[in-house]
C-alpha cells in the first residue's frame, strides 16, 4: 500500500466516529499507510469495530482507504499511547468547543461504552468526572476487580454520556457536576451470545441499568450498574456455587408455609441473584411478589409480580411516601401473597413492616448489609430497633444467611501446589500464599494436594492472562431452631457461635477452605473476602511491631 502524504492524526480526525473509537479504546491507531497498529494481539482484543470504521469511511484519510481491509501490525504500547495522545490533543480543542452532542450521538457513545463493558463481563461502569484535570476516567468492575475501561477521556465526553443516560432516557430533570442523580434506564445494545449450536451470535437486546451520582472532591462520580442484560436465564443455586446441603435448606425455607429468611453481604456480593435463584424453585401455584429498588430480575411465570420502590418519592397531594417499602408492604397485606421478597431492609420503618409481614402467614425474604449471618441479629435489633422478643418468637426467623463472591481459577492455566515454587520468581505474592497454605496444612491437618494458584503471567486465551475467570459464591446459612431462639432472646451471640460449632455448622470460612482444597479458588483471592483461613497468633504480631529497622 503506497504511503500517503496526509498525516495520520489529521486523517483519523476527519472521521469523528473513527476518532472516538480510537480514543476510547486506546489500544491502536491507523498509520499513514492505512495499517491498524495495535499493542495487543488480535486474539487479546477485538479490533473489528475500528477495522469496519476505517474500511467503510469516505471521510477518514479523504477516503483513500475506503473499501480496504486494514492490515494489522503489532507495535509497542508506548507507540500507541503517543499516537492516541496526539489525536486527543489535536481534536480536544475543536471537540470541546462544539455544541452539546445531539441525543443520537450521545446515545451511540453510551451504547459503545456499555457494549464494551458487557463484552468484558463487567457488572458496573465507574465514571470519574474531574474538574481539576478536565478528564473523564471510565473504569469497570469485572469479577470483583476495579480495572480500566476507557481511561483518559475528555471531561465533556463523560459529562455528555452521563447527561444523556440520566435525562434523555433516565427520566431525570437535569444532570451536572453539582447534581446528585439516581436513575434507572433502558437502552438497546448489541450483545454477543452463544446459540444452541455453539456459534457466537450478536443480538440486539433491551438492557436495563441503574445510574447513581455522588459529589467528590474534584468533581463528580457516576456508577452505572447492569441490572438486566436482555432476558437472562436465572442461574440455579448449584451454578452459583452453593453446596447440596445449603441448597436443600435454602429451598426448604423459601417453600415453607411462613417465616422469614434474611440474607446479608456487602454490595455486589450477589445476594439478589442467589435469592432469585431460590425464589425460582417456588411452585407456580404460589404467588410471589418482590419489592425492589430497582427491580433487578424479571422472573418468569404468571404467579410472579414485581414492584419498583422509590424511597425518595412523595405524593404531592398527601405529602406521604407512597412508593416506599413501608407503604407497599402495608398494601400487600391485602394482596394474598405466599412469598414476599423485600429488596433491602435498610431502615427502622422497613424493618418494622418486614417483621410485621413475617407474622401474617407468608414467607418473607429480605437482604441486609452486615458482615456475617449471625450479626444480622444485632444489626436488626440494635440498629433497626426490632424487639428481640419478636426476633426470638417461634416461627418468625427461620434462616440467616451470608454470602461473598470470589474469583474462580482459570481451569486451563492454574498452578498446582506442588509446582508453585517454580513460579516464585515471576509472582512476588505466590511464595507467601504457598507458605500460608503450608501453615494451614500443619495447623489444621488439611490435605492441600488439591490446592491450585492463579497464573497471572501466562498467555492463556481462556482468562486473557489474569489467571482467573468468573466468580463463585461463598455461603453460610444458620437455621434458627428453639435453642437458637434462646440465644437470640438474650443476645448471647458468642455463646451461640460456640453452640453452632458444636453442632457442625459450616461457616463461610469452612466453605472457602473447601473450595481452596478442591482447586476452585486461589488462596489470595479468598483472603480478600474471608478472614481467619490461617490462624495468626497475636503475640507474633506484637513481637514484629517491636522490631526496629
Amino acid at each position: 500500500m503506497e504511503a500517503k502524504t496526509i498525516d495520520y492524526v489529521e486523517g483519523i480526525c476527519k472521521d469523528e466516529k473513527l476518532r472516538d473509537l480510537i480514543c476510547e479504546s486506546e489500544t491502536c491507531y491507523i498509520n499513514n499507510d492505512g495499517y491498524l497498529c495495535g499493542y495487543k494481539n488480535e486474539n487479546e482484543f477485538d479490533y473489528s469495530d475500528i477495522e469496519k470504521a476505517v474500511k467503510n469511511s469516505e471521510k477518514a484519510f479523504d477516503g483513500v482507504f475506503y473499501g480496504v481491509q486494514p492490515k494489522f501490525i503489532l507495535v509497542s504500547e508506548t507507540e500507541v499511547r503517543d499516537a492516541v495522545l496526539k489525536i486527543k490533543s489535536i481534536s480536544s480543542t475543536s471537540v470541546e468547543s462544539e455544541k452539546a452532542l445531539s441525543d443520537s450521538d450521545a446515545k451511540l457513545r453510551l451504547q459503545r461504552v456499555l457494549e464494551q463493558a458487557i463484552a468484558n463481563g463487567a457488572s458496573d461502569v465507574h465514571i470519574r468526572l474531574s474538574n481539576k484535570h478536565g478528564t473523564s476516567e471510565l473504569s469497570q468492575r469485572k469479577d470483583g476487580e476495579f480495572i480500566d475501561l476507557m481511561p483518559n477521556q475528555t471531561l465533556k465526553y463523560g459529562e455528555e454520556l452521563c447527561r444523556y443516560a440520566a435525562t434523555a432516557i433516565g427520566g431525570q430533570q437535569a444532570f451536572s457536576m453539582e447534581t446528585q442523580v439516581d436513575a434507572t434506564f433502558e437502552i438497546m445494545l448489541d450483545v454477543s451470545e452463544v446459540d444452541s449450536k455453539g456459534s457466537k451470535v450478536t443480538l440486539s437486546k433491551t438492557t436495563k441499568w441503574r445510574l447513581s451520582q455522588i459529589k467528590i472532591d474534584d468533581g463528580s462520580k457516576v456508577t452505572i450498574r447492569a441490572l438486566q442484560i436482555g432476558a437472562e436465564k436465572i442461574l440455579t443455586l448449584k451454578q452459583l456455587g452453593l453446596s447440596k446441603g445449603h441448597i436443600d435448606a435454602f429451598v426448604k425455607i423459601v417453600n415453607s408455609a411462613q417465616g422469614a429468611l434474611l440474607m446479608s453481604g456487602p454490595t455486589g456480593s450477589g445476594k439478589t441473584t442467589t435469592i432469585n435463584a431460590g425464589l425460582s424453585t417456588i411452585k407456580s401455584t404460589k404467588v410471589v411478589h418482590s419489592l425492589e429498588d430497582p427491580v433487578e430480575f424479571l422472573r418468569q411465570g404468571k404467579n410472579n409480580f414485581s414492584t419498583a420502590v422509590n424511597e425518595d418519592f412523595t405524593d404531592k397531594k398527601t405529602k406521604k411516601k407512597t412508593k416506599s417499602f413501608q407503604h407497599y408492604g402495608k398494601v400487600l397485606l391485602r394482596h394474598d401473597t405466599n412469598c414476599l421478597y423485600f429488596g433491602e431492609v435498610r431502615d427502622k420503618e422497613a424493618a418494622a413492616i418486614f417483621m410485621r409481614l413475617a407474622t401474617t402467614g407468608q414467607v418473607m425474604v429480605g437482604t441486609i448489609h452486615c458482615n456475617s449471618a449471625i450479626s444480622i441479629i444485632t444489626t436488626i435489633a440494635e440498629q433497626l430497633g426490632v424487639p428481640v422478643s419478636q426476633l426470638a418468637a417461634p416461627g418468625i426467623i427461620k434462616g440467616l444467611a451470608h454470602q461473598r463472591l470470589v474469583r474462580t481459577l482459570c481451569p486451563d492455566c492454574k498452578i498446582p501446589h506442588e509446582k508453585a515454587n517454580e513460579y516464585f520468581d515471576r509472582d512476588s505474592s505466590l511464595e507467601q500464599a504457598y507458605e500460608d497454605v503450608e501453615k494451614m496444612r500443619l495447623q489444621q491437618d488439611v490435605d492441600v494436594s488439591g490446592v491450585y494458584y492463579r497464573n497471572s503471567h501466562s498467555n492463556c486465551t481462556t482468562c486473557k492472562g489474569s489467571g482467573e475467570k468468573g466468580r463463585t459464591a461463598l455461603f453460610e446459612l444458620i437455621l434458627v431452631d428453639a435453642k437458637a431462639r434462646e440465644f437470640i432472646r438474650e443476645l448471647k451471640l458468642n455463646e451461640w457461635l460456640e453452640h453452632l460449632k458444636e453442632q457442625g455448622f459450616p461457616s463461610l470460612r469452612d466453605h472457602a477452605q473447601s473450595k481452596l482444597t478442591s482447586g476452585v479458588l486461589d488462596y489470595r483471592s479468598i483472603i480478600e473476602e474471608v478472614d481467619g483461613l490461617v490462624e495468626e497468633k497475636v503475640e507474633h504480631s506484637y513481637q514484629q511491631m517491636r522490631v526496629m529497622e
